[in-house]
């Protein structure tokens, strides 16, 4: 693919030589151009620009948690404080996959919990939970609007003093992902671009090699289908 073209999804040369990276990876061999082309494919009868972006494997998964249990502690013997924060956050992610409700009312009481007692990264994961709930929904404008005020928390976890880098990269490369997803079923190629590869520079950074290797996936994925299929004519800039 020339550069001109390539131009039109990346805004620098950086960005484009990670493409490059890429590319090699994905058109190292006859079987892995033919899966490109059966993609293509899928998307062609799908009407979809691209494979949703598995969960990251950083975050721990909370669907095994003893929901009925928590709620049933709530209703009898309600923690305090923190404690209060982290049985909100257990239940908002517990009920992710089966009651959407539920997870949405737990993850706002998580918000305003946390935010009471500044605790910034709980504030980030409640608005990280609304946001990823409204997008299962196709609620796309709702979802971008809580993605924002996660990422709004993020800059409070800056300036408060009781994080480190790494919980702070954490919840970034999670909203970036995220973030990226929304934009790649919306067609915003650029911008779905884009939010990878911020979330894959996390990533490395922190050698968070099964994370890199989904964002790595999801790049490629764009890529293949925007050089097979051309895609990127349709993307809006």
């Amino acid at each position: 693919m020339l550069y001109q073209e390539l131009q039109v999804l990346t805004r620098d040369e950086a960005t484009y030589n990670e493409f490059l990276a890429i590319e090699k990876l994905y058109m190292a061999d006859e079987a892995m151009t033919k899966r490109g082309i059966d993609i293509c494919v899928v998307f062609l009868l799908s009407g979809l620009l691209a494979i949703p972006m598995p969960s990251f494997a950083q975050y721990n998964d909370h669907r095994d948690k003893q929901v009925d249990s928590l709620e049933q502690v709530l209703a009898t013997n309600p923690p305090t404080g923190a404690d209060m924060v982290r049985v909100y956050r257990d239940l908002m992610w517990g009920y992710m996959q089966t009651d959407t409700e539920k997870s949405m009312g737990y993850a706002r009481r998580c918000v305003d919990s946390a935010a009471a007692l500044e605790g910034w990264f709980a504030v980030q994961d409640g608005h990280l939970v609304l946001a990823m709930n409204h997008y299962e929904a196709a609620r796309y404008d709702s979802a971008m609007v809580y993605y924002n005020r996660s990422l709004e928390a993020t800059d409070r976890m800056r300036k408060a003093s009781k994080y480190t880098e790494g919980e702070i990269d954490d919840a970034l490369s999670m909203i970036y992902g995220n973030m990226a997803n929304l934009y790649n079923v919306q067609g915003m190629l650029h911008e779905a671009i884009d939010h990878y590869i911020r979330a894959l520079r996390l990533f490395e950074k922190h050698e968070w090699n099964e994370s890199r290797s989904i964002a790595h996936n999801n790049i490629g994925e764009i890529y293949m289908s925007i050089r097979l299929c051309g895609f990127h004519k349709r993307s809006p800039l």
